[in-house]
């Protein structure tokens, strides 16, 4: 009796093993797969930042391929899978590879939506044909791009529940860092898309209908303008001296969102040119200190990354400057227009910043409603002779030209260009 039962054991014993070995070597295939996968989304998402949307779209289907490949791996072998499931450590393990598989496919659907989505629209597509389209057809354009992006978002959302429900407590070495990664990349693309979508559905008021006057730029408010806009001055102010980390954050935020719609808009508009408009990060509203530490670094970020793609920013500075130039001169060279109004001393910032960027600017908005003819020519051949001199300057009224404008020092301002302005 003791004999048959110790081979009863021993055989119990033989079939776990066999049944354990099969699964493991099951599930090591599909965690290789897995791998290949994940490489190939990255290798999708790197198509796509080149606007490279047939490549992405290709990787995309080579991925969920191999997803397939690992789920038939599982199902292959689902009693011996069955049965390694229900051992504490490696059960953790094998239910961590399924539930990437369905996160997976998640993943490669919301890509091959988003490829879909993608063709054929300027600024996203490389290979679409870039035209100047009218005020209207961008407004339609984007709200088709918007309501494209909306399963793209559910796919995610669907993606993002799968891995939140994964058990990690035993989950470690490759298959911990890759839930690590994931849940990082998964929560910022997710985060990126859902603030797009928000900010497209909003620019059909921003940028106006059929018949509104052609726009030769794309006009941005800096980070600083819409947090204030959206808390008040009052408590924004508030919130800068008492969430400084919390405002940070939000100003890091936007960045992403802000580039995006920027390419696409410029784009459409066959200009790669954005006016940013920074009248909240001036002195007036900003210390030098909170301005460094809250609103630059944000600004810098963005700025570079529009430089990086071929679009020119165009920094619309009201208000006094004078203590923030310093800072100014650590973006990028060559590339930014900073257009400066009366209490910013423009002549100052030629010194400072001049060697770096173009200077725009600054027949005051007082000077050319009150002052005489014989005053604007001469502030203008002073503007032309000082901060023009070497390169670099544009001539223009500070902020804007306002409507009580005199006409007649409108045109000397015009004027002046031509009769001082040539360079030896």
């Amino acid at each position: 009796m003791k004999k048959t039962i110790l081979i009863v054991a021993i055989c119990i014993a033989a079939i776990l093993v066999v049944l354990g070995g099969i699964a493991l070597y099951s599930s090591l295939g599909a965690y290789g797969e897995l791998k290949t996968a994940k490489n190939l989304l990255i290798s999708a998402k790197a198509s796509l930042e080149k606007q490279d949307v047939q490549s992405a779209a290709a990787s995309f289907a080579k991925a969920q391929n191999h997803f397939n490949k690992a789920d038939s791996r599982l199902e292959a072998h689902k009693i011996s899978i069955g049965f390694l499931k229900i051992v504490p450590y490696a059960g953790t393990q094998i239910r961590a590879v399924d539930r990437f598989v369905q996160i997976g496919t998640h993943l490669c659907k919301a890509g091959t939506l988003l490829s879909e989505a993608a063709r054929g629209v300027p600024g996203i597509d490389a290979a679409s044909a870039q035209d100047n389209a009218s005020i209207g057809t961008m407004v339609d354009r984007l709200t088709k791009l918007g309501n494209d992006l909306a399963p793209v978002e559910q796919e995610l959302l669907s993606a993002q529940r799968e891995s939140r429900a994964m058990k990690t407590g035993w989950l470690i070495g490759s298959a911990s860092r890759m839930k690590k990664e994931l849940d990082q990349k998964l929560d910022a693309t997710l985060g990126g898309l859902q603030k797009a979508r928000k900010l497209m559905a909003a620019l059909p008021s921003i940028v106006g209908a059929e018949g509104a006057p052609p726009k030769n730029y794309m006009v941005l408010q800096q980070d600083c303008y819409e947090l204030r806009a959206s808390r008040g001055l009052i408590p924004f102010v508030r919130d800068c001296r008492d969430r400084p980390e919390e405002v940070f954050g939000a100003a890091g935020d936007l960045i992403d969102s802000y580039y995006f719609v920027t390419r696409f808009l410029t784009s459409l508009m066959g200009i790669p040119r954005v006016y940013i408009a920074l009248h909240r990060s001036s002195n007036d509203f900003l210390s030098p200190k909170m301005f460094a530490e809250l609103a630059f670094p944000s600004l810098k970020k963005l700025v570079d990354k529009l430089v990086a793609g071929g679009i020119s920013p165009v920094l619309h500075c009201d208000g006094n400057w004078d203590l923030n130039l310093e800072k100014l001169r650590e973006l990028p060279a060559g590339n930014c227009v900073v257009q400066f109004d009366s209490p910013t001393d423009i002549f100052r910032a030629k010194e400072v910043i001049g060697d770096r960027m173009c200077i725009m600017g600054d027949v005051p908005a007082y000077m050319l409603c009150l002052g005489s003819t014989s005053e604007v020519d001469e502030f203008c051949h002073r503007l032309i002779e000082e901060v023009g001199r070497g390169g670099g300057f544009i001539m223009g009224a500070g902020c804007e030209i306002p409507p009580n404008a005199s006409p007649a020092n409108v045109k000397v301002m015009l004027d002046s260009v031509v009769k001082y302005g040539y360079y030896t």
